[in-house]
């Protein structure tokens, strides 16, 4: 499912295109330490496995979703990022 965020960014979820950005993201020490908080070596095969998994058969609550600019902004239709959607439990206190 895609979701539209308001006039901006397209929310849509991973996939097989998505894993060439995905390892530049890894490669990129410093991009790793900002968003891990650490940055174990990692090989390109572990992590178009590791993604490959998560988009070819995702758990029920591990979601990802590709960010892409809309058209008519910079960098439309390109991979920008990813962001992971966590099911919220809503319950009395």
């Amino acid at each position: 499912e895609r979701l539209p965020a308001p006039g901006l960014i397209l929310l849509r979820p991973l996939e097989q295109r998505d894993l060439d950005p995905i390892w530049e993201a890894y490669k990129d020490l410093d991009l790793e330490l900002i968003t891990s908080g650490d940055s174990p070596p990692y090989s390109d095969r572990w992590v178009r496995n590791f993604w490959g998994q998560r988009i070819d058969d995702p758990a029920p609550d591990m979601r990802y979703f590709a960010i892409e600019p809309l058209p008519g902004n910079p960098g439309a239709g390109v991979f920008a990022g990813m962001i992971f959607r966590e099911p919220l439990e809503m319950g009395v206190m």
